[in-house]
């Protein structure tokens, strides 16, 4: 991702960094070591020129007396000076040469001491560069974990909507066939209805017929009563006229 890259790219830039503030550091300390070289070789000199020097001075004064004293021309007097201001002038270059490496010495000194501060800072920069670089695989890996378990439960909910789909389907079926039940249900009350309709009507016609052969049977009692013939005496008829 883009946070890892430009982690990366901090990593990258501090470390090259910390490279070049090593590398700084390495060339003043080899300064460091070749001026302190140098210092000694300056303070050898100033001790030979010294010594030169204090020679040539105990001579000019030596030859001075002798000068005084006629015992010495003044042209050799003269050439002796010459020697005791070459001994001062050595001494003064050898002085010089001392300052000069003393000051590379520092400036080399300063320079190894800027270039650790720069490692320092250098290093600083990389652990954080590697912090946040650790910090944004973590999430990285964090959001594919994320990721892995959103898929699990996009998958586990497309099961579930498919189960209560099928579930929904299985419901309606039933809904539809007691639907079908009801209705079944429903007709045969109606045929019962039908049935009790006509068996009602069966009863009142029944009940109707009843009443006709009551009457029937009350006029033909009323009819045998004017038919009847009574016999004047007790006996069975045996014989019709």
């Amino acid at each position: 991702s883009s946070a890892i890259r430009g982690a990366q790219n901090a990593q990258t830039e501090a470390q090259s960094e910390l490279l070049a503030a090593q590398e700084e550091q390495s060339g003043a300390q080899a300064e460091e070591d070749a001026a302190r070289t140098q210092i000694a070789d300056a303070q050898a000199q100033i001790s030979a020129a010294q010594a030169d020097l204090e020679y040539w001075q105990a001579e000019i004064a030596r030859m001075r007396v002798l000068v005084q004293e006629g015992a010495v021309s003044h042209e050799e007097f003269q050439r002796e000076q010459a020697q005791a201001q070459n001994a001062e002038a050595k001494v003064r270059q050898a002085r010089a040469l001392l300052s000069r490496v003393q000051a590379e010495v520092r400036g080399a000194q300063s320079r190894r001491r800027r270039a650790g501060a720069a490692i320092r800072g250098a290093q600083a920069k990389a652990a954080g560069a590697r912090s946040a670089l650790e910090g944004s695989r973590a999430r990285m890996e964090q959001a594919r974990a994320d990721l892995v378990s959103a898929q699990s439960r996009v998958a586990q909910a497309a099961e579930d909507a498919q189960a209560a789909q099928a579930e929904a389907e299985a419901a309606q079926s039933r809904v539809s066939q007691a639907q079908a039940e009801l209705e079944a249900s429903f007709a045969g009350v109606r045929a019962a209805q039908a049935q009790v309709n006509t068996s009602r009507s069966r009863i009142s016609q029944a009940q109707a017929g009843t009443e006709q052969a009551r009457a029937a049977v009350a006029a033909t009692t009323t009819t045998r009563g004017y038919a009847e013939v009574r016999a004047l005496t007790d006996g069975l008829v045996t014989q019709r006229l």
